[in-house]
């Protein structure tokens, strides 16, 4: 029997190993990392073990992903809420870098055109342009802008972090309730590595991997107003002016003559007209309004009725409250207390010469639930005084 064995014939048992190192975290593998893979063979030839066989590829260098989100701070579809002529209204935004590498972000803003609509779950279309608008970074940490915010890039954004972002404008003046501007946040990916200076867009880079150079991938997806893989995320929200439906009224009617009293009374001389003016803030208003001064300039062929008087069947004389208290302010809705319980003013105090003036922030307090001059939706304040016809 031939006893003699040839290699090739050898019963063999192999176990092959591949190792590899990567250091991993959400945002993936960071650019730059080199990657080296080991195979490991481990054989035995007639049941003894044999020296494991090891084959190792060429070493590369893991590419730069480039991505990031940007995402208002209420939420996508959020609005933020202003009023007419209000200055350095602020929109907040999140920005993340979720690439492999520290980037700087480009920033900027841009009022969407007329027409535009945006919004979740209600949908408002843009009507006008907001003013002096720009893009600062919070600086501090405290999600608030600022007068310490005044960097307008984001600087050395590490995989993974976010940053808060403000689009800060002002808001014309003459806006109505309802009146939206829809504007946008772009951000733009750019190079990181040395701090306090702005980086230079990324740009994707051309032909085959080189194993021992980092290519620049543009992973990014389409945001509101760019493309994807353009090195670019948007995301629109907007300014909707939520303001008081003010109207002012004035009301006039004969409320006394000298000669038939309160019983049908005309506008001779002698006789008083009752005015009211009445200041109303519409119920489907989305906001109160705060009431300052009423000013009333009575013409020469009238003349001030300083006591208010309460007309009657004999009498034009009698004040209704008290001699002086010529001003009664009345309110209608709400839980003001002057809404069961009229106000009555001095004259020395509202009337000089001909002018009479009435400042409701005064005059109007703050009581429970109410701010000074406060006129919720759906209230009224009523200012009457009487005038006598010269």
């Amino acid at each position: 029997m031939n006893r003699i064995f040839k290699p090739l014939a050898l019963a063999a048992a192999a176990v092959v190993m591949l190792a590899g190192a990567s250091t991993a975290m959400a945002a993936g593998t960071p650019s730059g990392t080199s990657i080296t893979n080991t195979a490991t063979v481990n054989f035995a030839v007639g049941g003894v073990t044999q020296t494991p066989v090891v084959a190792t590829s060429p070493s590369f260098l893991v590419d730069t992903k480039v991505s990031m989100t940007v995402v208002p701070a209420g939420g996508a579809g959020s609005v933020v809420n202003v009023i007419s002529g209000a200055v350095k209204q602020v929109i907040p935004y999140q920005v993340t870098n979720t690439g492999n590498l520290v980037n700087d972000f480009l920033l900027a803003t841009a009022n969407l055109a007329s027409g535009t609509s945006f919004g979740s779950p209600t949908s408002y279309t843009d009507n006008f342009d907001s003013s002096s608008c720009g893009v600062f970074v919070d600086s501090n940490g405290n999600n608030t802008y600022d007068a310490a915010d005044t960097a307008v890039y984001i600087d050395e954004l590490a995989p993974d972090a976010s940053r808060r972002v403000f689009v800060v404008c002002d808001i014309p003046a003459a806006r109505v309730n309802a009146d939206f501007s829809a504007v946008n946040l772009t951000a733009t990916a750019a190079s990181g590595g040395a701090a306090n200076t702005q980086g230079a867009a990324l740009v994707a880079t051309s032909g085959a991997k080189a194993l021992n150079t980092v290519a620049v991938v543009l992973a990014d997806v389409a945001g509101s107003d760019d493309l994807a893989s353009d090195g670019k995320v948007s995301a629109r929200s907007g300014f909707l002016v939520q303001t008081a439906a003010l109207t002012v009224t004035k009301a006039v009617a004969a409320y006394c003559d000298p000669v038939t009293f309160n019983n049908n009374p005309k506008l001779v001389p002698g006789a008083y007209a009752r005015y009211t003016i009445t200041l109303a803030n519409s119920a489907t208003a989305a906001t109160s309004a705060t009431l300052g001064e009423v000013a009333d300039t009575l013409v020469t062929q009238l003349g001030f009725d300083a006591n208010l008087i309460n007309a009657s069947a004999s009498s034009c004389a009698t004040p209704t409250s008290a001699a002086g208290k010529g001003v009664r302010v009345s309110c209608t809705g709400g839980t003001r207390a002057c809404a069961t319980t009229p106000i009555y003013l001095d004259t020395s105090t509202t009337v000089t010469g001909q002018n009479i003036s009435v400042n409701l922030g005064t005059v109007l307090p703050v009581e429970a639930g109410y701010t000074a001059g406060q006129l919720k939706p759906g209230e009224s304040v009523q200012v009457i005084f009487n005038a006598i016809v010269q």
